[in-house]
């Protein structure tokens, strides 16, 4: 009988042992910690390129609304006066009708510079007026 009482006592102690370790791994949280992946940083990227000289109309162009910006260069071509000016026009209507004001005018010989716009997300085009030579680029952070 005391064999017997001391398997049940030893049995005993071994499943309150047990239990102890179970409830100590189950309270004691593993995490594995996996690092956030770094922001894809957004860079401008072309969205459309017009080259001409004196007063033209681009094809339209898509914008998603997001941050932009047109880099321009103008040269015009001579020593005695300069005008450049461009508008970016929302598909469906018309500057020379309706009116509007210009991205950028300038008076000079030449310039090559850039100029942010904010646009709603839509169909565009340009509206180049100018005495020369020009090429414009829009783009778009991607």
């Amino acid at each position: 009988m005391k064999k017997v009482l001391k398997v049940i006592g030893v049995i005993i102690i071994a499943v309150i042992g047990i239990n102890i370790l179970i409830a100590v791994f189950s309270s004691t949280e593993t995490q594995i910690s996996k690092e956030p992946e770094p922001e894809k940083e957004l860079v401008y990227k072309d969205v459309f390129t017009f080259k001409g000289n004196g007063m033209k109309k681009s094809e339209s162009f898509y914008l998603t609304g997001a941050d932009a910006k047109v880099l321009y260069k103008y040269n015009a071509g001579n020593s005695y006066g300069g005008a450049f000016s461009f508008y970016v026009v929302e598909k469906g209507h018309d500057v020379m009708t309706e009116g509007g004001i210009p991205e950028v005018l300038t008076q000079s010989l030449q310039e090559e510079s850039q100029s942010t716009i904010q646009k709603p997300e839509g169909d565009y085009y340009l509206y180049v007026n100018a005495v020369g030579n020009w090429e414009i680029i829009v783009q778009e952070k991607q």
